[in-house]
């Protein structure tokens, strides 16, 4: 799972593009990449409350256990919800999720 934010430029000006490479550089499977709309590098773990950034950051932080549960426990259903969510995820939403 390779996660960015639309405002996460790296330290030599790499863009948010850049950090989806090893996304699509992956071979096809469960891989996916997440893109939250207006994080910066800093802004990936906001406390639930924030009120500018919470509700994105809950709603990665689903995504991430839903993906490691995927890897580490092998629970299916926790790919398959992740691959339903992906379906119906688009470009517009604060939180962005693709599956390859």
């Amino acid at each position: 799972m390779a996660t960015t934010g639309t405002r996460d430029f790296g330290a030599a000006g790499e863009t948010p593009a850049w950090r989806l490479k090893p996304y699509e550089l992956a071979p096809p499977g469960h891989k996916y990449a997440v893109v939250v709309d207006g994080f910066r590098h800093s802004d990936f773990d906001p406390a639930v409350g924030d009120a500018e950034f919470g509700a994105r950051g809950a709603a990665l932080r689903k995504l991430q256990l839903q993906f490691w549960a995927g890897v580490l426990r092998g629970d299916r259903a926790a790919f398959d919800a992740l691959a339903g969510e992906a379906k119906t995820s688009t470009q517009s939403d604060p939180v962005w999720l693709r599956r390859g």
